[in-house]
């Protein structure tokens, strides 16, 4: 037994042993291996970190900008040395930077959408927008590529700048185009061929030689003009041997067969040698340019709108007839009826200009349907016509004559359902008894026509010396009316405007005084007419808008501040595409509130200029300033207009307040319109109150504000001043 546990003793140190042997011979193939792994893991990191060092050299050494953004937020995350050079930033700069920041403002939502529809599989290329840290524009191509960077999804941006080259590309392509939207025929010609070949025409050019473009191609010169005499094209390729430009109008036929006028210009192209390589050429029709010649002399001597003579035509026309009735035995008159049509503008604003002209040339069919054959209906100006009569009778029958041009005009015009109407001044003048030439007759014809409008318009009026008289003073009138302008002359007097329920001065109405006119002119409706007519309303009515204002501010300053100041403006001042910003200059320079003035403008010059006082009431309006209706009751308002415009007042005309005690029709229509003030959100002011009992009445009918003599004649700022210092009428007659 003990031999068999020595036994198994023995084996057991054996396989002990064997164990040990084994477990050496493992370690020692792990370590081998282990060692072989290493050096294995060492050369590939070896070759990794030269691969890397090379990606990297390729990568920041690259000539284009290579740079990765974050796929969600677009920030920089890497950039090249190309990237920072290219848009001007450095790099801790970009690193702080999102695609955003280097795209213009206009299109970031553009660009916002097109990185929205990125697809993150697929490789993206197009044309961006960005610009530099400097400000310069750029135009560049984008590869985007989808990478993960250190686990992030990014893009991967390689950009060529193509921004030269696109704009290169657009100029050749707008020249193409230009050449080829260009109305004229333009062709180029090949100089290497005796004859010459065509290798570029524009559309135009087809057209111009009634061919295709195809056709054309390749063609000589000869050939591409051969719808034009040879002899012409033959003299312009001889010319072009012996210069360097030259130029023919050729005649030829049009596509109707009718005739045709072409002017050819032909330019030679140098190559580097200075050697004639081709030949460009423009081709212009100028057949309307023919024809607008040849009807010069008809157009120099007729209105093209009606086909009618003009003045010159007139004038000679006229010269001619009295030269033949001055002849010995020649007899008779020669009349002139110099006519206008009232009120032509308010066809043109109600129309526009296209119903004027069809109204001119309607009623300048009818009126050479209503003349005789051997007289002249002339138009010698833009709304006026004359008509000139040999022999026609008898004053009687010249205004016979007159009446049935009159009925023209009491038959409207159809255009676009509107009905247009007018009515005509005429103004009469004969040879001998009013002149002995054509200018003379047609001057003092001219002058009468002006009296007619003058009394109303619809009127036939006869030529006389008193008549001659009224214009020569008018004619005085305007030119003291000029040195008084221009010396700042006038004056203003201030009329007070009273609240009824206060019994205070509220504000005044500035009104113009002329003090070193002569008596028969200081009235202003004698002056006022004038100054409209002639246009110098405008520059009066801004010396009243700025001395007023003046005035305003210093009363505001030192005795009144609340005190409001009222206007009037005339229909040429609101016609004025400038007023209100006149109005707000003038307020401003002044330190005034737009509140503090009223622009008050009469109920017929609203109405009968509506359409081009509207648009500047509604800028005053705009701006704050307040405005008001003058003599409100007078006129003939539509309630619609007047309910669209942007009135803070009305004024009732005094011709009913004065009557409020004399007539009970009177009374009624001053509670009427009182009440039709207030339904409108305005305030009713009664003007021209002069007695204690129209002031009553006013009370009882609730009008609120009035002014006349009863409380304050008009007076200069020197009297005004006290009267605002202690609150009282000029007249003493309000209880304070």
């Amino acid at each position: 037994m003990r031999d068999d546990r020595r036994a198994r003793e023995r084996q057991l140190r054996l396989a002990r042993r064997r164990a040990r042997l084994e477990q050496q011979r493992l370690a020692h193939l792990a370590r081998r291996r282990l060692r072989t792994r290493d050096a294995r893991l060492a050369t590939a990191r070896t070759e990794l970190d030269e691969s890397a060092a090379l990606y990297r050299e390729l990568f920041t050494n690259n000539p284009l900008p290579l740079y990765v953004v974050d796929r969600q937020t677009t920030r920089f995350l890497e950039m090249n040395r190309a990237t920072t050079d290219h848009y001007e930033f450095s790099r801790d700069e970009l690193l702080e930077m999102t695609l955003r920041d280097i795209e213009p403002v206009s299109e970031l939502a553009g660009a916002d959408a097109r990185r929205a529809a990125l697809s993150g599989a697929l490789i993206h290329t197009g044309v961006w927008r960005h610009v530099t840290r400097t400000g310069r524009s750029l135009e560049v191509e984008l590869s985007i590529h989808p990478i993960a960077w250190h686990g992030t999804p990014a893009w991967l941006i390689v950009a060529r700048d193509v921004t030269q080259q696109r704009s290169v590309q657009r100029t050749l392509d707008l020249q193409t185009r230009a050449m080829e939207a260009s109305h004229n025929g333009m062709f180029i010609v090949s100089a290497a061929q005796p004859q010459g070949a065509v290798v570029y025409l524009n559309s135009a050019m087809a057209h111009l030689m009634r061919r295709s473009r195809q056709a054309l191609m390749g063609c000589s010169m000869a050939d591409l003009f051969a719808c034009v005499n040879a002899r012409e094209v033959s003299e312009l390729n001889t010319a072009l041997q012996t210069r360097s430009r030259s130029r023919a109008v050729v005649s030829t036929q049009g596509a109707e067969g009718e005739n045709a006028w072409l002017e050819i210009q032909v330019t030679a192209v140098p190559d580097e040698a200075g050697e004639t390589a081709h030949w460009i050429g423009v081709v212009q029709d100028i057949t309307e340019q023919k024809r607008f010649e040849a009807t010069l002399a008809y157009r120099a001597g007729h209105d093209m709108l009606t086909g009618l003579p003009n003045r010159e035509t007139a004038a000679r026309r006229l010269a001619v007839e009295i030269e033949q009735a001055s002849l010995p035995g020649g007899g008779g008159q020669v009349a002139v009826l110099f006519l206008d049509i009232d009120d032509f503008k308010k066809i043109n604003d109600l129309g526009g200009l296209e119903a004027g002209d069809i109204y001119l040339k309607g009623v300048a069919a009818r009126l050479a349907d209503r003349i005789r054959r051997g007289d002249m209906l002339a138009r010698v100006g833009g709304d006026e016509f004359v008509l000139i009569s040999r022999d026609n009778g008898s004053s009687d029958q010249l205004l016979s004559l007159a009446d049935r041009l009159h009925e023209v005009f009491a038959v409207p015009i159809e255009h676009r359902d509107q009905a247009l109407a007018s009515s005509v001044s005429i103004g009469i003048a004969c040879f001998p008894d009013h002149g002995h030439d054509a200018e003379t007759l047609l001057r003092r014809a001219d002058l009468t026509m002006h009296m007619a409008k003058r009394l109303g318009g619809r009127a036939t009026e006869w030529f006389s010396g008193s008549l001659e008289r009224q214009f020569r003073q008018r004619g005085l009138i305007e030119s003291q009316l000029r040195e008084t302008l221009a010396a700042r002359a006038f004056a203003l007097h201030y009329q007070p405007q009273i609240n009824l329920q206060t019994q205070r001065i509220f504000g005044v109405e500035a009104l113009l005084r002329w003090p070193d006119a002569d008596l028969a002119f200081a009235n202003p409706a004698v002056f006022i007419p004038v100054a409209e007519e002639t246009g110098l309303i405008r520059e009066i009515g801004r010396w009243v808008l700025e001395q007023a204002c003046h005035d305003l501010a210093h009363l505001r300053a030192t005795t009144h501040p609340t005190l409001t100041m009222a206007i009037n403006v005339s229909v040429e001042q609101l016609r004025d595409p400038g007023f209100t910003d006149i109005v707000a200059a003038v307020l401003t320079q002044h330190a005034l509130p737009p509140d503090a003035l009223e622009i008050e403008v009469t109920e017929s010059v609203c109405m009968s200029h509506y359409v081009s006082a509207v648009h500047t009431l509604h800028a005053l309006h705009a701006y704050g300033i307040k405005l008001a209706i003058d003599d409100f009751g007078t006129g003939y308002s539509s309630l619609s207009y007047l309910s669209r415009l942007p009135i803070h007042r009305l004024k009732i005309d005094r011709s009913f307040v004065n009557a409020i005690n004399e007539s009970p029709r009177s009374s009624e229509l001053v509670r009427m319109l009182t009440s039709l003030a207030r339904n409108l959100g305005v305030e009713p002011l009664a003007e021209g109150v002069e007695t204690d009992l129209e002031r009553r009445a006013l009370v009882d009918y609730e009008c609120p504000l009035a002014q006349g003599y009863l409380f304050g004649r008009p007076v200069p700022l020197d009297v005004l001043r006290p009267l605002l210092a202690s609150n009282r009428s000029a007249c003493n007659m309000m209880d304070e």
